[in-house]
């Protein structure tokens, strides 16, 4: 995993232990057959700021929580969660996301083509700490202010 990229991720567990993401679209994610995972679960006891979710977009599988594991994710910092947007999940968005924002991605064709339509709550609701980091988007385009979250970027300059 990397910045700026679409996980789609139905069957997959990626490990993102030490791990900073920025401005990635996680769609359908889910471990199936266990209801106690999330889209983004934690299943060890990891140290401090060992995970950094800025400007993601999180949409789970339908039925799917944002988050889970038998670890879990909490208040206790072991994740930084900033500027992202939640849409879909079966829980509400974890109250130790900050800056949170909500709302349907208007996906131009979700399934097939993750960019950002008209109306999305990621365009320019991004955080201006992540725009010296991730300075193109998936496709290659320089991103501008004001930042849009998720791998794409809707223009170069809205």
């Amino acid at each position: 995993m990397q910045d700026t990229e679409v996980a789609e991720c139905p069957t997959e567990r990626l490990s993102l232990r030490f791990s900073t993401l920025q401005r990635v679209t996680f769609v359908d994610c889910q471990l199936p057959g266990a209801d106690f995972y999330g889209a983004v679960s934690n299943d060890w006891n990891l140290q401090a700021g060992a995970v950094s979710f800025v400007d993601n977009i999180f949409v789970p599988a339908p039925g799917t929580n944002y988050v889970g594991g038998s670890v879990g994710f909490g208040a206790d910092g072991k994740a930084t969660w900033a500027s992202d947007l939640w849409f879909g999940g079966h829980d509400g968005v974890p109250s130790f996301a900050s800056a949170a924002r909500t709302g349907d991605p208007k996906f131009v064709a979700a399934g097939t083509d993750y960019h950002l339509g008209s109306g999305s709550g990621a365009i320019g609701t991004g955080s201006a700490a992540v725009s010296p980091l991730v300075v193109v988007d998936l496709d290659g385009r320089t991103r501008a202010s004001p930042w849009d979250i998720g791998a794409y970027a809707a223009s170069a300059t809205h």
